[in-house]
């Protein structure tokens, strides 16, 4: 399935199987994997994957959603689908951030669970038979906790994890340390997911803020085995003011943002990886309910 969009997708239609609670041998599985530029590790992870999906013996699909690449990464997308019907391709007409691709992919997923993860083959798709064990023990959401990092870079590696310490320290809702996207969602988290129409969204912070049954995974991280990483300096910048900021209603950061704003909203263009500033792409680090706190106060 080819769905070319500027990304607008019908959010208000829930899944078929939102109120099942089947885990059972009929039980069906979503895959959202975001792509951008990913031509060089393309092949090698759906090589992986698929094998790894299919050994489950489980009804599955995966949903690929082609963030604006440049590389031939959607066409190559659609190269694989031939070959593998249960591939289904999302294309946005340029580049909307990778949360915005996790909302398109969430979006459309019709399974009974739904995992999360990146095309660099540094979240394993053999890990994925262990969230679905979990899962089928009753754990509503399974994650990844990285025992050791496969992170290209000692600064980035540091920097991650003063952004975890921040986070956890401003927002009312910490997230587990060295914790990822990677991670089992059951369609319960799904649904409230589809209902949180935040504009800056930050999917960690949601899923955690959701609630539900939970437990992580330890595993060592691999090194990331082609291409380059797209998080530049100035993308990862980006990424943690939206998180932290979409994800507090906390008086201090209220205080911050009326300093600089005299009480309006805190808008800016949001970067691509690459450092560019996309035309007309404006993004709204503020989430509705901390306006509605600006507002009154």
């Amino acid at each position: 399935m080819l769905l070319t969009t500027g990304y607008h997708v019908n959010t208000l239609t829930p899944s078929p199987y939102a109120d099942s609670q089947s885990r059972d041998a009929d039980a069906t599985l979503s895959v959202v994997v975001p792509f951008l530029n990913e031509m060089a590790i393309l092949d090698a992870f759906v090589e992986e994957l698929m094998p790894a999906l299919e050994s489950l013996q489980m009804p599955f699909e995966v949903i690929c959603i082609d963030n604006g690449s440049t590389d031939g990464t959607g066409d190559r997308l659609l190269m694989w689908r031939s070959r593998y019907p249960r591939l289904k391709v999302i294309k946005f007409s340029r580049y909307f951030g990778k949360e915005a691709a996790l909302t398109a992919g969430i979006d459309h997923a019709t399974g009974h669970a739904v995992v999360i993860m990146d095309p660099d083959l540094q979240d394993p798709p053999e890990m994925i038979r262990t969230f679905v064990e979990k899962w089928r023990e009753g754990y509503d959401m399974v994650y990844a906790t990285r025992r050791t990092s496969g992170i290209d870079t000692p600064l980035k590696a540091w920097l991650n994890t003063m952004f975890y310490r921040v986070f956890n320290f401003v927002c009312e809702q910490s997230i587990p340390f060295r914790t990822g996207d990677f991670r089992l969602i059951d369609v319960k988290i799904v649904h409230v997911l589809r209902r949180a129409r935040e504009k800056s969204r930050f999917l960690r912070g949601l899923t955690t803020w959701a609630g539900f049954r939970s437990v992580s995974i330890l595993f060592d991280q691999p090194k990331r085995r082609k291409g380059k990483s797209k998080s530049n300096y100035v993308f990862l910048w980006s990424y943690a003011l939206d998180a932290i900021l979409s994800s507090t209603t906390r008086p201090r950061m209220h205080c911050c943002t009326q300093t600089h704003t005299r009480g309006c909203i805190l808008s800016r263009a949001k970067p691509e990886p690459s450092g560019r500033r996309p035309e007309n792409s404006t993004t709204c680090f503020l989430p509705s309910r901390s306006r509605r706190a600006l507002q009154q106060s």
